[in-house]
Parts: structure tokens; sequence; C-alpha cells
């Protein structure tokens, strides 16, 4: 199931990076993957976190612990 994954993440890169510019130097290669990650990883929703982005999973599980207490 690794591979799986790991073939997702290489698609989609893929499409949203290197399919969608035309680079002239290495260091807008890593400028807009840089930018790309802190999308992926951080802004966008997450189906393991029931669709919700990670800053909003976070908040949600902070309102909870507070509502316990």
């Amino acid at each position: 199931m690794q591979n799986g994954y790991i073939e997702r993440f290489n698609r989609l890169y893929r499409e949203a990076v290197l399919d969608a510019y035309l680079f002239f130097d290495l260091y807008q290669v890593k400028q807009l993957t840089e930018e790309w990650i802190i999308e992926y990883n951080e802004r966008r929703p997450h189906e393991g976190l029931n669709n919700l982005t990670p800053e909003e999973w976070k908040n949600n599980i902070l309102a909870n612990e507070n509502t316990l207490q």
C-alpha cells in the first residue's frame, strides 16, 4: 500500500508543479515546491481528518478538550 501513497503524491506534485510551470532555473523549482508542500500539508482538507485542514482539526481537538474540563 505504501507505493500507492507515493504514486499518488508523485502524480499530484507533477500535475500541480512540474506540469504547470515552465522553469528557467532550479531556484524556481525549489521555491514553487516549498510553497506547494505548505499548501499540500497545511492548507488543504485531508480525508483522514474528516475533510478538515490540519489547523481546523487541531482547533476542534482543542475546543473539545476545553469542553471536557
